[in-house]
């Protein structure tokens, strides 16, 4: 292209003002935008902890207690593809002690108030799934303990996995 095309095209664009002067030199800049498949799963709550005053002011039902957190799992989605979040919780509670182990299905979970509680467990099960955009999933967590239960701290790992279709 010559300077005198650019200076044409400047003074089209710009108004004859800005076309005045002669051109020296000119640039060109390439601008790429890379656009990944995106589809991340951060904990905006990234530990959960039961406390003894949680199990004193749980529901009390017979041999059990019951202690419920709403809200009490929080994460935030981003994406840019439809995506299935799936969890699982394949070792249960282990006494960090002793080892001693008591089963996942004593942690449930769900995403709505009023919606069923469900077990996590080691197999993968849905949690939900997501659209494009951003959302922030708040999971309502119920622990169910035993008076029986050996006293101690137990701990466990939920795993949550991020599952997009193929593309077409």
């Amino acid at each position: 292209m010559t300077a005198a095309c650019i200076l044409m095209a400047w003074a089209a664009v710009a108004g004859p003002a800005a076309a005045q002067g002669t051109v020296l030199a000119t640039v060109y800049v390439t601008v790429v935008a890379r656009i990944p498949d995106l589809a991340r799963l951060t904990a905006r709550t990234p530990e959960v902890v039961f406390t003894e005053e949680d199990i004193l002011e749980g529901e009390h039902l017979g041999d059990q207690i019951r202690i419920t957190r709403p809200g009490g799992l929080q994460l935030d989605f981003v994406g840019n593809r439809n995506a299935e979040i799936l969890v699982s919780n394949p070792q249960g509670l282990v006494q960090v002690e002793t080892g001693t182990v008591l089963p996942s299905e004593r942690l449930e979970w769900r995403l709505q108030p009023g919606s069923r509680w469900r077990p996590f467990g080691a197999h993968m099960v849905r949690l939900t799934t997501q659209g494009p955009g951003r959302s922030t999933l708040a999971l309502d967590l119920r622990l169910s303990l035993q008076y029986t239960d050996p006293m101690g701290t137990y701990e466990t790992t939920l795993v949550f996995t991020v599952l997009v279709p193929p593309e077409p």
